[in-house]
Protein backbone atom coordinates (compact mmCIF):
# COMPACT_ATOMS: atom_id res chain seq x y z
CA UNK A 1 0.00 0.00 0.00
CA UNK A 2 1.38 3.43 -1.06
CA UNK A 3 1.71 6.33 1.76
CA UNK A 4 -0.83 8.26 -0.26
CA UNK A 5 -3.54 5.73 -0.13
CA UNK A 6 -2.32 5.07 3.75
CA UNK A 7 -3.16 8.62 4.52
CA UNK A 8 -6.43 9.04 2.69
CA UNK A 9 -7.66 5.37 4.43
CA UNK A 10 -6.63 6.75 7.78
CA UNK A 11 -8.02 9.84 7.18
CA UNK A 12 -11.10 8.95 6.35
CA UNK A 13 -11.20 6.89 9.39
CA UNK A 14 -10.20 9.34 11.49
CA UNK A 15 -12.91 12.02 10.01
CA UNK A 16 -15.75 9.59 10.67
CA UNK A 17 -14.76 7.88 13.98
CA UNK A 18 -12.81 11.29 15.46
CA UNK A 19 -15.93 11.83 18.22
CA UNK A 20 -15.55 8.40 19.52
CA UNK A 21 -12.00 7.54 19.47
CA UNK A 22 -9.94 8.24 22.91
CA UNK A 23 -7.88 11.17 23.18
CA UNK A 24 -5.00 9.06 22.69
CA UNK A 25 -6.00 7.40 19.98
CA UNK A 26 -7.01 10.70 18.41
CA UNK A 27 -3.46 12.01 18.91
CA UNK A 28 -1.66 8.97 17.75
CA UNK A 29 -3.92 9.12 14.37
CA UNK A 30 -3.10 13.27 13.86
CA UNK A 31 0.77 11.97 14.17
CA UNK A 32 0.55 9.74 11.77
CA UNK A 33 -0.85 11.06 9.15
CA UNK A 34 1.54 14.69 10.18
CA UNK A 35 4.20 12.29 9.48
CA UNK A 36 3.29 10.59 6.46
CA UNK A 37 2.36 13.61 4.73
CA UNK A 38 5.72 14.86 6.15
CA UNK A 39 7.22 12.30 3.81
CA UNK A 40 6.33 13.72 0.92
CA UNK A 41 8.82 16.70 1.73
CA UNK A 42 11.10 17.04 -1.34
CA UNK A 43 9.61 14.80 -3.34
CA UNK A 44 7.51 14.76 -6.45
CA UNK A 45 4.18 13.41 -6.74
CA UNK A 46 2.29 12.52 -10.18
CA UNK A 47 -0.81 14.13 -10.43
CA UNK A 48 -2.22 11.36 -11.91
CA UNK A 49 -1.63 9.45 -8.41
CA UNK A 50 -2.67 11.77 -5.94
CA UNK A 51 -3.63 15.46 -5.57
CA UNK A 52 -3.45 17.75 -2.39
CA UNK A 53 -5.83 17.43 0.48
CA UNK A 54 -5.91 20.99 1.53
CA UNK A 55 -6.23 24.05 -0.29
CA UNK A 56 -3.04 25.66 -0.35
CA UNK A 57 0.12 26.68 -2.57
CA UNK A 58 2.14 24.02 -4.28
CA UNK A 59 5.16 24.10 -6.16
CA UNK A 60 4.01 22.14 -9.66
CA UNK A 61 5.39 20.97 -12.72
CA UNK A 62 3.54 21.56 -15.92
CA UNK A 63 3.88 21.14 -19.90
CA UNK A 64 2.29 22.33 -22.71
CA UNK A 65 -0.24 19.79 -24.21
CA UNK A 66 0.66 20.64 -27.88
CA UNK A 67 2.61 23.72 -29.57
CA UNK A 68 5.86 24.74 -30.07
CA UNK A 69 7.11 23.50 -26.78
CA UNK A 70 5.10 19.92 -26.78
CA UNK A 71 6.97 18.02 -24.34
CA UNK A 72 9.15 20.51 -22.40
CA UNK A 73 8.30 20.94 -18.61
CA UNK A 74 7.82 24.26 -16.89
CA UNK A 75 7.99 24.92 -13.17
CA UNK A 76 5.73 27.22 -11.09
CA UNK A 77 4.33 27.50 -7.94
CA UNK A 78 0.10 27.05 -8.10
CA UNK A 79 -2.64 26.95 -5.48
CA UNK A 80 -4.77 24.17 -5.32
CA UNK A 81 -8.72 23.71 -4.83
CA UNK A 82 -9.45 20.38 -3.21
CA UNK A 83 -12.95 21.42 -3.24
CA UNK A 84 -12.98 22.55 -6.81
CA UNK A 85 -10.18 19.22 -7.43
CA UNK A 86 -9.06 22.10 -9.54
CA UNK A 87 -5.33 23.71 -10.03
CA UNK A 88 -5.39 27.54 -10.16
CA UNK A 89 -3.18 30.01 -11.65
CA UNK A 90 -0.86 28.72 -14.35
CA UNK A 91 0.52 32.10 -15.57
CA UNK A 92 3.14 31.15 -18.10
CA UNK A 93 1.02 28.69 -20.10
CA UNK A 94 -2.62 30.58 -19.49
CA UNK A 95 -5.72 28.96 -18.86
CA UNK A 96 -5.75 26.76 -22.72
CA UNK A 97 -3.10 23.73 -23.26
CA UNK A 98 -1.28 23.27 -19.93
CA UNK A 99 -1.36 20.32 -17.97
CA UNK A 100 0.06 19.56 -14.69
CA UNK A 101 1.80 16.45 -14.09
CA UNK A 102 3.17 16.43 -10.66
CA UNK A 103 2.82 19.07 -7.65
CA UNK A 104 5.18 18.85 -3.94
CA UNK A 105 4.35 20.83 -1.18
CA UNK A 106 6.62 23.78 -0.35
CA UNK A 107 9.11 23.71 2.13
CA UNK A 108 8.39 25.53 5.85
CA UNK A 109 8.24 29.34 5.85
CA UNK A 110 11.31 31.66 7.28
CA UNK A 111 10.83 32.65 10.48
CA UNK A 112 13.78 34.87 11.20
CA UNK A 113 15.02 35.02 14.92
CA UNK A 114 14.96 38.18 16.74
CA UNK A 115 18.24 39.15 16.85
CA UNK A 116 18.69 38.04 13.30
CA UNK A 117 20.45 40.64 11.09
CA UNK A 118 19.16 39.19 7.99
CA UNK A 119 15.32 39.58 9.03
CA UNK A 120 15.52 43.55 9.20
CA UNK A 121 16.95 43.56 5.81
CA UNK A 122 14.09 42.00 4.63
CA UNK A 123 11.43 44.21 6.09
Amino acid sequence: MKNEEVIKLLSAYAYYMYDTMPEDVRKAFDVAIHTLKKSHQGKWIPTSEFSPEEYDSYLVMWRFRSGEYDGKLFYEICEYDPDEDEWERIEQAGEAGAEIVAWMPLPERYEPKQDDDTAKDMI
